[in-house]
């Protein structure tokens, strides 16, 4: 009885850690891309030129939307943030 209790415990922490990574990720994205207007207009570009308007963009277009794949990524570097550091300037 223990084990199990002590294993759905533990997978419900994965499950809540990840779900709040993923939002706080999400949320810098979207507050970084806001904030660099032009970054957003040129990855846009980048989609429509190679993906095209007939549909979305799927994980097999990610090999040649190399703008977009940097951007994803620069997103994900993290920074430090102590008392001189906000997270506006993480954009």
């Amino acid at each position: 009885m223990f084990y199990n209790d002590s294993f759905r415990f533990f997978a419900a922490s994965l499950l809540d850690a990840s779900a709040d990574t993923t939002g706080v990720y999400l949320q810098l994205f979207v507050l970084c891309m806001l904030q660099n207007r032009d970054v957003l207009a040129i990855a846009q570009r980048e989609i429509d030129d190679v993906v095209g308007y007939d549909h979305v963009p799927e994980l097999d277009d990610i090999e040649r939307l190399p703008y977009v794949r940097a951007t994803i990524k620069e997103v994900c570097v993290p920074v430090c943030l102590g008392p001189k550091y906000s997270l506006l300037d993480m954009c």
